[in-house]
């Protein structure tokens, strides 16, 4: 009887909201209005963007299946200092998509595409409970793409903008306020 009386406990709690942060999905944040955006032409579609701010240039794209509003939360704190650019991956958000496949790497030379010869320090950020990628996925693009840094955070999942936007972001401005 003991144990029923935990796992209802437990379910109780996980149904209030209680449970862990990297089992949550909070709703989707709005973007604040953009000082530029526009649809920009790229390969065979038009990519959304949108720019917040002013100073040196942070460009935010988000995971697969979402939305450049998912950086809603993070957008107002960095673009106090900085010109804030997302963007919409193909078929995503406010982009257009073609009747190519989706792969990673199409969607990559999107952004290439966009933001193209640009050399910049960048990190690879993800949560320690990521239910969409592996670690060792995490770990090897991190490893692969030159003077990458990697940042694994506690207690969140691939949501991790969502589930904890001030860690999120307070990690993000660290990054961005390094030599």
């Amino acid at each position: 009887m003991a144990k029923v009386k935990w796992v209802l406990l437990l379910a109780s709690l996980f149904l209030m909201g209680a449970g862990p942060r990297c089992l949550e999905l909070p709703p989707t944040p709005s973007l604040p209005t953009p000082g530029r955006s526009g649809l920009a032409p790229v390969d065979d579609i038009h990519m959304g963007y949108a720019e917040f701010g002013h100073g040196p240039a942070v460009v935010m794209l988000h995971g697969g299946l979402a939305n450049s509003n998912y950086w809603g939360n993070q957008v107002p704190v960095l673009a106090r200092h900085h010109t804030v650019v997302v963007c919409d991956s193909r078929g995503h958000g406010r982009s257009t998509r073609s009747a190519k496949p989706y792969t990673y790497e199409l969607m990559a030379s999107d952004v290439v595409g966009l933001l193209r010869g640009i050399h910049v320090p960048m990190r690879i950020v993800d949560g320690d409970h990521d239910e969409a990628i592996k670690r060792q996925q995490t770990e090897e693009m991190a490893a692969l793409i030159p003077g990458a840094g990697l940042l694994i955070q506690p207690n969140v999942s691939h949501f991790s903008m969502l589930q904890d936007p001030d860690q999120f972001t307070a990690d993000i401005v660290r990054f961005l306020d390094e030599p």
